[in-house]
């Protein structure tokens, strides 16, 4: 399950423009040149207990709704922000020093009580399973991001008004991008129980 998180804002002024989506706290940052843009990511557990799996199974139903806000196990949230400076030149407007940030916050349970070793065994392929599907959405709104950061960088328009219209409509359109392509993968997988992402 992906979520964005629906907070927008948009300020610039004669040289600086700034839009972002969302906000999270972080826990990582890194910036590369592999990926040219900076990263922020967060796994926030939330604990659950059972001495077997179907009172797991039933510490997570009764739950989630609560933590996630829908009916299900985890949850992939996530935000795209840009900033960029911009220059007049002697045929119109360029853009430069552009920075897109991605932060990914992913929310999932975690068990806190001994476990058989039968039920460990189930605990962990499940957890492994729930894992990476979540990932997959984080990296799908990365891939998102590196996209945005190419598009904006050395963008050129006849004015700056035009060509910050034009980062606008860049930015709006990636963030409905990170939204086909996330809840595409839901359904492609029926959030992940194609995958095998099920407990018990």
């Amino acid at each position: 399950m992906s979520e964005f998180l629906k907070k927008k804002s948009m300020k610039s002024s004669v040289l600086l423009a700034s839009s972002a989506i969302g906000g999270l706290a972080s826990l990582l940052l890194h910036c590369t040149a592999a990926l040219a843009i900076e990263e922020q990511i967060t796994v926030t557990p939330y604990p659950v207990q059972g001495s077997t799996a179907a009172a797991i199974r039933e510490d997570i139903n009764r739950q989630r709704r609560a933590i996630t806000g829908a009916d299900y196990d985890a949850i992939a949230q996530w935000v795209i922000k840009w900033e960029y400076l911009y220059e007049p030149t002697a045929t119109g407007c360029v853009s430069t020093e552009v920075t897109v940030t991605h932060t990914g916050k992913i929310i999932m349970p975690q068990i806190v009580t001994p476990l058989t070793a039968t039920v460990r065994q189930q605990w962990l392929e499940y957890h492994r399973r729930l894992t990476a599907h979540e990932q997959q959405h984080i990296q799908y709104t990365r891939e998102v991001a590196q996209a945005l950061e190419a598009q904006l960088t050395g963008m050129t328009a006849p004015t700056c008004d035009q060509l910050n219209a034009q980062a606008i409509a860049y930015g709006e359109a990636a963030i409905a991008n990170a939204h086909r392509l996330t809840h595409a993968y839901d359904q492609r997988t029926n959030n992940g129980e194609t995958e095998g992402v099920r407990f018990p």
